[in-house]
């Protein structure tokens, strides 16, 4: 493996062929990063005889104010504000749930990563995680889990074997909720369910789904998705790549004239992925704009012949009302064995410890 500078205006993304829930390691999403990243983000590409594995990004600052920290980010820039467009499913492109391949690469990275105290690997699956635990122990290294938060999915193959009606599937309130949804969405005329064709299309429809997404926000929060300012340029710039390449999906769902939403989701493998969504307010609670829109969604997705509908990570009551089985996700830090690292980490475990006794 090499790692590589990248310099200003070369883009040689070439990722291995995408396995399922690899979107996010392909070329459109790695090179789009490339291209909108804050010019002052110091990135490299890890690559494997030609192939390219991974994107890395490079942060040296003070934590506390006084610990100096150089810190390596695995398929992220290291940019806080632009980091929080926020990549799922991390790993190296063309490994998949290889874990045998996938410890070697962290053993590589850990053992050659120019100026390295940490490896900041976000949103990995149960087997990228162990790997890299494995990877650590052997060089002598340390990881502590940031954060956990299982991906919700709707498992499609499982759901034609019984017989393709997904909706008899889920718990009696949410079905009943989502059924008279439609029905009141369909007093005006039948449920339909639109993929943009084009790119232009596709954009048109994002800056519609904006304006919904961030009217829905206002009065609960200061800050949506489209309140980052690396947000919309991001996505336009993958849009106009991913859309005619068939690995995003923009579409408007309708009925009878009436705009009931927009949703933004990922494909890869015959997993599509449910990323973004901008609804249009319904006039009460009886009307389900979210679950409409996804309930058509995955009916396109069954009739496409689809394997999963992923709803990604995040909390969220809706995620598991619709889902039939959730995939572990875990956001990790690799540490080296220096001692004020080491100090440091056993400061967090007491005070952890300290927080939960109390």
């Amino acid at each position: 493996m090499e790692l590589n500078d990248i310099r200003p205006g070369y883009f040689p993304i070439d990722a291995a062929p995408a396995d399922a829930t690899a979107f996010f390691l392909s070329d459109p999403w790695l090179r789009t990063v490339l291209r909108t990243a804050p010019d002052a983000a110091s990135l490299s590409l890890l690559t494997d005889k030609g192939s390219v594995r991974a994107l890395l990004g490079y942060y040296r600052g003070r934590r506390h104010r006084l610990l100096p920290v150089r810190r390596w980010y695995l398929n992220e820039t290291g940019d806080v504000a632009f980091d929080r467009i926020t990549l799922e499913y991390n790993g190296f492109a063309g490994l998949g749930e290889d874990s045998a391949a996938t410890r070697s690469a962290f053993a590589w990275l850990l053992a050659n990563l120019p100026a390295a105290d940490e490896l900041v690997v976000r949103n990995a699956t149960r087997a990228t995680a162990n790997a890299l635990r494995l990877a650590a122990a052997e060089s002598g290294w340390r990881v502590r889990t940031t954060n956990r938060s299982p991906a919700a999915v709707l498992d499609l193959e499982s759901l034609r074997v019984a017989g393709g009606d997904w909706l008899a599937g889920l718990g009696r309130n949410t079905r009943a909720a989502i059924r008279r949804a439609i029905r009141l969405y369909e007093a005006t005329g039948p449920l339909t369910v639109e993929r943009a064709a084009t790119a232009p299309d596709a954009l048109a429809w994002f800056e519609r789904m904006g304006e919904l997404h961030m009217a829905s926000w206002q009065g609960r929060a200061a800050e949506n998705a489209f309140t980052n300012p690396h947000f919309r340029p991001f996505h336009r710039a993958l849009l106009q790549e991913a859309v005619p390449a068939g690995r995003a999906d923009m579409l408007r769902i309708g009925a009878g004239g009436r705009e009931i939403g927009y949703l933004y989701n990922f494909r890869a493998g015959g997993w599509t992925m449910a990323y973004q969504a901008g609804l249009t307010p319904p006039p009460d609670n009886r009307w389900k704009p979210g679950l409409v829109c996804h309930a058509a969604a995955i009916g396109l997705c069954l009739e496409r012949g689809d394997r999963a509908y992923d709803f990604l990570a995040g909390p969220a009551r809706y995620k598991t009302s619709l889902a039939n089985r959730e995939i572990p996700m875990e956001s990790l830090v690799a540490f080296a064995p220096k001692w004020h690292l080491k100090v440091e980490n056993a400061a967090r475990r007491l005070k952890e410890k300290y927080r939960t006794l109390g």
